[in-house]
């Protein structure tokens, strides 16, 4: 894992195993087929071929503690954050995009006024290999 600085944010870059990325896979998959979501791309963050469906509230718990798991321990790693400090989950999105299609790096914070002190995470659960 590292930590990558941002402007005034941080990355966290780390790599989870191939098990909880088809766990995680999975329960998107069911989460978006049982809750019979629709697309919700338009004016979001994403750009090209893509689809995103909104999971707050609907997420199952395992998928947001890995996140919040991952997140924890890299910020008290590097001294951002109180050892035992508590998150809590407000919004989850996810966005699946075809080539060429990416969901665009931004900033939360005008957006998230009642959180005045907030962390967004973005896993990738696949991407393209690197052609030199």
């Amino acid at each position: 894992m590292s930590l990558l600085n941002f402007n005034d944010d941080w990355i966290i870059e780390t790599e989870i195993s191939q098990e909880e990325v088809k766990q995680i896979k999975e329960a998107i998959f069911h989460t978006v087929m049982d809750n019979n979501l629709e697309n919700d791309a338009e004016y979001k963050s994403c750009t090209g071929n893509m689809i995103q469906f909104n999971l707050t509230g609907i997420l199952p718990e395992y998928v947001e503690n890995l996140f919040k798991k991952i997140c924890v321990e890299e910020l008290i790693k590097n001294e951002k954050a109180p050892d035992g400090i508590q998150l809590k989950s407000s919004t989850s999105w996810t966005a699946i995009g075809q080539k060429g299609a990416y969901h665009a790096t931004h900033a939360h914070n005008e957006l998230s006024k009642e959180y005045a002190d907030h962390i967004s995470t973005c896993l990738y659960l696949e991407t393209p290999k690197m052609v030199d």
